[in-house]
């Protein structure tokens, strides 16, 4: 399951076609943080690709599926030890992956390919199962602290779906390839 945080703000769980509307609070990092997915910035370090032939674009990722946040790691143990960004891909941010410095650029590989996974299944699957339907509201995570419905259109045919999701993971992994940051030196501050 992928739950892309933001502060304080309502965004859609995406386990399947039919989102699921969770609320998400940030507070100061916090040795335990099961259930809940606090982090230190509202936006991540990755970042989003454009495409207009393939529909998607800075804000508008396809089915509204965001990257999931690469940023600051929130658990003080496994910073302390250089492990300082973490990618959320879960409410219980002890089970997601922290990195290194070094390696923010395959941290966000594994953003960009958690994105085609979420894409294909939520995404491509939607047109296959909900073909041609009109747009539907659909609260997606954005980097501002307010929510915002998104119409998310099953217009693709299941082909089409999964070939645009190819495409936005081929630009992600590209725009992202050489991705670095200067962030998160310091535990708990994203300058």
């Amino acid at each position: 399951m992928v739950v892309p945080c933001t502060a304080t703000s309502k965004v859609a769980v995406v386990t399947s076609a039919k989102p699921v509307t969770t609320t998400l609070t940030s507070a100061a990092p916090a040795k335990t943080t099961t259930g809940t997915c606090p982090i230190a910035t509202p936006t991540g370090i990755c970042q989003q690709p454009k495409n207009a032939k393939y529909g998607y674009d800075v804000s508008t990722p396809l089915g509204g599926i965001n990257l999931p946040a690469l940023t600051c790691n929130n658990v003080e143990a496994e910073h302390r030890v250089g492990r300082i960004f973490k990618l959320y891909t879960d409410e219980d941010t002890k089970k997601c992956v922290s990195f290194a410095a070094p390696k923010v650029a395959d941290a966000c590989s594994q953003a960009c390919r958690t994105q085609y996974d979420q894409c294909v299944s939520v995404y491509a699957e939607g047109c296959r199962t909900k073909g041609n339907q009109p747009a539907r509201p659909y609260h997606r995570r954005t980097g501002s602290s307010a929510p915002v419905a998104a119409a998310v259109s099953f217009v693709d045919s299941y082909d089409g779906a999964k070939t645009k999701c190819v495409q936005q993971m081929k630009d992600c992994l590209d725009i992202n390839k050489n991705s670095v940051s200067d962030k998160c030196k310091k535990y708990g501050v994203f300058s």
